[in-house]
């Protein structure tokens, strides 16, 4: 029978440490009966030697003789986020940021390390996903430990002249992130945050503030959810929770990805066939009716990015 692990803790282990080394991989599927499977999967060859001897299949023979084999299949190109190569570091360095649907963490912790943020909150409606972005800030900061002992090694070894240098990792860009802000990798945790909550329905205290504010690939599902009226609170608080000369940067996702999604439940359905504030019409709502000053469209720097990276980026300066 088939049985999926992508939610085992090994695979995660496993999954995280294939993506620091630049490799790409796919959910595995485990052949085997489950109930002798399930002792397999929490030995320490899936948390520690996968990713030495990852392939597309290779057969495991436990004691019990019941042989087990893993099929990955590789697809998923887990490369940098191409959002971050367009960002400018002005709109997050000593900044206090907020991350809306921050969905698994892992831009907001990317942005945290690459560009210097003061702080960055992420906040999403699902506490899924909040438990997988703590999960993952937890795996970037022993990340970051362990290549800044490593780079304590190099540097020994060239004083002492025994080497001339380490052998570098395979994914440079993670690396590259990494050097970026080392002040900021010493103390991720106390930069970046996560908590579950529903922004549009939730209580902001009025003394709160921020610099900047990400709202990335989220209108749709606030939309959907909480029609014209729940598009509008979602502008409305983060013109309030905005500093003077703050600055939104908006994901909005194209109309066609709303009928994609009507029918997710009764109250997506209801609402789609409601809506009047197309996604065309989010700019001139937010000049004209919120009240941001200016906007500039960053989109045509993503021209050639994979594909589901190809919607509108807009960043609304107040």
């Amino acid at each position: 029978m088939l049985m999926e692990i992508s939610n085992s803790e090994a695979y995660r282990e496993a999954r995280w440490a294939m993506k620091l080394e630049g490799r790409a991989v796919e959910t595995p599927t485990v052949v085997a009966d489950e109930v002798r499977a399930r002792p397999i999967l929490e030995m320490d060859w899936f948390n520690a030697k996968i990713c030495k001897i990852w392939k597309f299949s290779f057969p495991l023979t436990p004691r019990s003789t019941t042989e087990i084999h893993v099929l990955v299949k590789i697809g998923q190109d887990l490369e940098e986020d191409p959002r971050l190569n367009v960002f400018k570091k002005e709109w997050f360095e000593g900044k206090e940021c907020l991350d809306i649907g921050c969905n698994s963490g892992i831009i907001t912790i990317l942005i945290a390390k690459k560009f210097c943020c003061r702080s960055i909150l992420g906040i999403d409606i699902d506490s899924d996903r909040i438990e997988d972005a703590n999960w993952h800030l937890k795996k970037f900061e022993r990340a970051g430990k362990t290549h800044a002992k490593a780079s304590k090694l190099e540097v020994s070894r060239s004083a002492n002249g025994s080497e001339q240098s380490v052998a570098a990792s395979p994914n440079e860009e993670m690396m590259e992130i990494s050097r970026d802000c080392s002040s900021t990798e010493a103390n991720l945790f106390h930069v970046v945050s996560f908590q579950q909550e529903n922004f549009v329905q939730s209580r902001c205290p009025p003394e709160k503030k921020y610099d900047t504010i990400l709202c990335l690939s989220v209108t749709k599902w606030v939309h959907l959810n909480w029609g014209d009226d729940g598009l509008i609170t979602l502008f409305s608080k983060i013109w309030r929770l905005l500093r003077p000369g703050g600055v939104l940067v908006l994901e909005p996702q194209p109309w066609k990805s709303y009928e994609n999604n009507r029918l997710v439940s009764k109250t997506t359905a209801m609402n789609y066939r409601s809506i009047l504030f197309r996604p065309a019409k989010f700019q001139e709502i937010l000049l004209d009716k919120i009240g941001f000053r200016k906007v500039e469209d960053i989109t045509s720097h993503l021209s050639g990015s994979k594909a589901g990276f190809n919607r509108p980026i807009l960043v609304f300066h107040k």
